[in-house]
């Protein structure tokens, strides 16, 4: 369907897709999907549960976050927030 829509299809609108998706995700998928795994839950900031504050600037943030993440306990609940300022 993303072929479709990137290749003009009458049955897709204006197209928002200034790329082919699939080639796009299929190219360095070697590099891209380990990048992909690491910040895909702590993401770009992590607030601890002591208020302490981590973001993708602070030197180890990756390692740290999921050191952090994998260390919790098993029932804790982590909330992945959307924020804008």
């Amino acid at each position: 369907m993303a072929q479709r829509a990137v290749g003009g299809d009458s049955h897709f609108g204006t197209s928002f897709l200034l790329n082919d998706p699939v080639a796009y995700f299929a190219q360095e998928h070697g590099e891209a999907r380990p990048w992909a795994v690491r910040c895909a839950v702590p993401g770009f900031a992590l607030v601890t549960l002591d208020g302490s504050w981590m973001d993708a600037d602070t030197d180890g943030h990756w390692e740290q976050a999921n050191r952090y993440l994998d260390g919790l306990d098993a029932e804790a609940v982590v909330l992945d927030l959307l924020c804008h300022s």
